[in-house]
């Protein structure tokens, strides 16, 4: 039922896949949900053959040569289950290698090297490969940003990046998708960006293309303690200000009442006229502080949203953008 393309060519495999079918909303609402068995039984070895099985028959409605044997509405709009307890499976026997064909000895190179020059300075060309680039998102969130671990498919076209990304989303760990227990579980290959295969620079280069996109630094830049917190200036500037006018606030109260101190303790009318214009001064600072913080917090507020509106619009034509080039 399934092109040979899924599996290792040489080999005769003895058992057969089963596994089950189920819609994506009865996937979410319950994990132990059975779906529908598939009548679609490709060969296989392993249980990570069928795991690729069900990923790729699934989704492909019918009952012909690829699909997933169910026909009908009852076989739209299926992904694998892949729940603990429907685990699609491998039973029946084991490999039987075939027997192998022997390589030819290539001949002796005659004649010079192409790949040499007597020419100072000649710098033969690099050899490149090419690898997959792919993500996964969590099957319960499809929305969610995709991501992936530390892995490296080699490919020679799109399509076995496909194969790839369905079949190592699937499982975490150094063979899965490359991420821990906790992040890896439950997840599937995402479809923005779709998998792809692309140069990967000259072997042992350490170039993890199905976790960096091509042509970007991949660097990550060292971040700088930030003492304040925050990075907006914006903010930094409303924090500053309260903090002044918190200080002068408190120097004005304490102001205010060391003048009920000297009116209270006052013994003649000189102290008594010291002390009523200590009280005076103190409550107008106290007023003019009030009225200028308002102010000053009114001014900031305007500027904010000012600033919060160009940053959506900019938000806006990115995306936009980004829409236009992608189609």
């Amino acid at each position: 039922m399934l092109g040979a393309g899924l599996f290792a060519p040489g080999s005769v495999f003895a058992g057969s896949c089963n596994f089950r079918c189920i819609s994506v909303g009865e996937l979410v609402r319950s994990s132990s949900a059975a779906g529908i068995t598939s009548p679609a039984h490709p060969s296989c070895d392993t249980d990570a053959q069928c795991v690729s099985a069900c990923n790729t028959l699934c989704p492909i409605p019918g009952t012909g040569d690829g699909q997933n044997g169910i026909a009908g509405s009852s076989g739209t709009g299926l992904v694998c289950n892949v729940n603990p307890s429907q685990q699609p499976v491998c039973v029946g026997g084991a490999t039987t290698p075939a027997t192998p064909t022997p390589a030819p000895t290539p001949a002796p190179r005659t004649g010079p090297d192409p790949f040499r020059s007597s020419t100072p300075g000649f710098t033969p060309p690099v050899e490149t490969t090419k690898a997959c680039t792919f993500r996964c998102v969590p099957r319960t969130d499809l929305s969610a940003t995709p991501t992936i671990g530390d892995v490296r498919v080699t490919c020679t076209e799109d399509s076995d990046c496909q194969d790839a990304c369905n079949r190592r989303c699937t499982s975490y760990g150094p063979e899965g998708n490359g991420l821990g227990a906790a992040a890896g579980a439950n997840m599937v290959c995402a479809t923005n960006p779709r998998p792809q295969c692309v140069t990967a620079g000259p072997p042992g280069s350490g170039m993890n293309t199905a976790s960096t996109s091509p042509g970007r630094n991949t660097t990550p830049a060292e971040e700088l303690f930030n003492p304040l917190g925050e990075k907006d200036v914006l903010r930094i500037a409303g924090r500053v200000v309260q903090a002044v006018f918190g200080i002068l606030g408190s120097l004005a109260l304490l102001w205010f009442l060391w003048g009920g101190v000297l009116w209270m303790t006052a013994m003649e009318s000189k102290r008594t006229q010291e002390a009523m214009s200590v009280i005076k001064n103190a409550s107008l600072g106290i007023l003019l502080l009030v009225f200028s913080y308002a102010l000053a917090t009114g001014f900031l507020g305007i500027f904010q949203q000012a600033a919060g509106g160009s940053t959506n619009n900019a938000t806006r034509n990115a995306a936009r953008n980004t829409t236009n080039a992608t189609r």
